[in-house]
């Protein structure tokens, strides 16, 4: 009913007659309480609900989520580190995406856009199960290229974006609404681009030509070569975490 406050004072009374024995539905409880509490602003209440979250007999995605979330609401440099430990554990595989968004959010909101993008881009490299996380790192990215007025690279995530996430997601509409408005835009721009580095070597005489076309062709090798070689790192990446998947049971 929206009475946030009422409910928080409601869970609070239940921990109170909270049997010994039901340690996961209290963990429950702490976990509600901690969200309700971050959302008040009250991070201090919100660590410590988390914490009894993750000290407690939750379930390892519960545990996981609370500690992502009292990692996020604390301060300094400690954050990032604990962010990379998390990153590490072997248990936590499943959860890169998340860590990886944790990471590009702290880094944009410390005005690193660079590191930022790059954090988003994995988020959204290891979502291989979790598609309302991919999207959300396509959409971050999409309205951060849209701002910019980088339409093209705005469409084309807006459209990665469209593709992955489900009818349930915020501003679904919206969104395929953007990457279908775009696409037009795109053609035009594209084809103008074209039409102008065309008309450039066209106006080249034959020597310039020449020497322009062997250099661009070795940049496209270069080029080629290099995606080759970052494709083949990104698969054995995936494939390390499918295996940590199958070793922690999931």
């Amino acid at each position: 009913n929206g009475k946030k406050q009422d409910a928080i004072h409601f869970l609070e009374e239940s921990l109170k007659h909270a049997k010994i024995t039901e340690d996961e539905e209290k963990a429950r409880v702490h976990f509600i309480l901690g969200q309700l509490y971050e959302e008040q602003g009250n991070n201090g209440s919100a660590i410590s609900h988390y914490t009894k979250v993750i000290k407690g007999n939750a379930p390892y995605v519960m545990r996981f989520n609370a500690r992502l979330k009292k990692t996020f609401l604390g301060q300094g440099d400690g954050v990032k580190k604990e962010l990379f430990k998390m990153l590490k554990d072997a248990k936590n595989a499943e959860y890169k995406d998340q860590i990886y968004y944790a990471l590009g959010d702290m880094e944009l909101r410390d005005g690193n856009e660079e590191l930022g993008i790059d954090y988003l881009s994995s988020c959204a490299f290891y979502s291989v199960n979790n598609t309302r996380q991919k999207g959300m790192a396509y959409e971050r990215l999409a309205d951060m290229s849209f701002d910019k007025r980088e339409y093209v690279q705005a469409q084309k995530y807006y459209d990665s974006c469209a593709l992955v996430i489900k009818d349930n997601y915020p501003n679904a509409e919206g969104i395929r609404n953007k990457a279908l408005k775009l696409a037009d835009l795109v053609v035009a721009v594209e084809t103008a681009e074209y039409e102008d580095s065309v008309q450039q070597i066209a106006l080249m005489d034959e020597n310039a030509r020449e020497a322009f076309l062997e250099d661009l062709i070795k940049k496209i090798e270069a080029e080629e070569k290099a995606k080759k070689e970052r494709d083949a790192i990104r698969l054995r990446e995936l494939q390390q975490n499918e295996n940590l998947f199958v070793q922690n049971g999931n």
